[in-house]
């Protein structure tokens, strides 16, 4: 009898028949990497990972993918000289997300997974040296230190690995200079000529509370920086106000100077007439002079409203250059209150002015 099984072929999900084909899994990085659903043929409680959800292949239907996936590449900050790809290309699949509600077979092989490949991601170097795997943490003193091998099922050592990963590896938040604290305080803290596996869970908890502690005042010194730039911001924003009410004063200022160089015109004629002199006030020098001081008030508003404008203009512009590249860090909301806001509101007070000194 020949017995034909078929497993769908759908991208990111693995089927498994057997929960030893974990390790597989585990070992092919671009399969390990690109898998959100596996599927085995066990009786397991389920679980999941930051990037992965295992569960028990008992139905041809398949259940939604995760929705929030972490996976960081760590490579990008592990120098690996082994020239055999040793590092993972992910972590995903190697950090627990939810804890399976009893253990299993299928939980026991995929932790001790875990905890053979997430060492090699919370390292500086990795090489090997006379056939033993070396690595390297930098710090305030490097050490060169062999890798060792893991004792199976050791659950401190599993615990301590998913504790210092996840902080480092389970938001994406800053993770190099998470990284980079965590290995710093992780070789402050290790002792000389001791194995990877066996000095790590004694080691890690106490280089990772040291790691936290200085990312918290990396945080702080960042807090400051920004309440440095919120504060410049203030007072750029201050004085683009300020430059807009100067304007509106100087329009209304503008107002009354013509005003008395008009109303100076008119009395002028009305002074004429009540010393009845009737046809000197409608003379050809006095309407030219009424007329001249129309055509002056008329170019000086022209000139003025159009200076203004083009003020303006270039600030409005210049505002958007340099809001963009100096505060970034600012959401869309945040930049619409504390900048666009208090200039709209100052330049429709100008408008206002500037349209009653025309009808004026």
């Amino acid at each position: 009898i020949r017995l034909v099984v078929e497993k769908a072929l759908i991208e990111g999900t693995v089927h498994l028949f057997l929960p030893s084909s974990i390790a597989v899994l585990l070992e092919s990085q671009d399969a390990s990497s690109k898998a959100r659903n596996v599927y085995i043929a066990e009786d397991f409680a389920p679980f999941s990972s930051a990037s992965c959800l295992f569960s028990v292949w008992d139905t041809a239907a398949s259940p939604a993918e995760p929705g929030a996936v972490v996976n960081i590449d760590p490579r990008r900050f592990v120098r690996d000289f082994t020239g055999a790809a040793s590092v993972p290309k992910s972590t995903g699949i190697y950090i627990l997300k939810s804890v399976p509600k009893q253990d299993s077979s299928v939980f026991r092989i995929w932790s001790d997974a875990a905890s053979r490949y997430l060492p090699l991601c919370l390292v500086n170097e990795i090489w090997e040296e006379k056939g033993v795997q070396m690595v390297s943490l930098i710090g305030p003193r490097t050490r060169r230190i062999p890798l060792g091998v893991p004792a199976s099922t050791d659950s401190e050592l599993f615990k301590s690995l998913q504790n210092a990963s996840e902080w480092v590896y389970a938001d994406s938040r800053e993770v190099e200079i998470k990284y980079t604290l965590f290995t710093n305080e992780l070789a402050r803290e290790w002792p000389e000529d001791s194995c990877f596996y066996e000095q790590f869970s004694y080691r890690a908890p106490k280089a990772l509370e040291s790691a936290k502690t200085a990312y918290r005042a990396h945080l702080r010194n960042e807090s400051k920086e920004t309440l440095k730039s919120l504060s410049d911001l203030r007072k750029a924003l201050s004085e683009e106000v300020s430059k807009v009410s100067a304007q509106t004063r100087e329009l209304v200022g503008t107002l009354w100077r013509d005003f008395a160089i008009a109303i100076a015109a008119v009395l002028s004629r009305v002074a004429l007439i009540f010393a009845d002199k009737k046809p000197s006030a409608d003379s050809l020098p006095m309407k030219t002079v009424l007329v001249g001081t129309a055509v002056f008030l008329l170019v000086d508003l022209t000139i003025t409203l159009k200076t203004n404008a083009r003020f303006m203009r270039i600030a409005a512009e210049s505002r958007s250059v340099w809001g963009r590249k100096l505060y970034g860090f600012l959401t869309d909301e945040d930049v619409r209150i504390l900048a666009e806001d208090p200039i709209q509101e100052s330049t429709a007070t100008y408008d206002q002015a500037k349209r009653v000194v025309i009808g004026i």
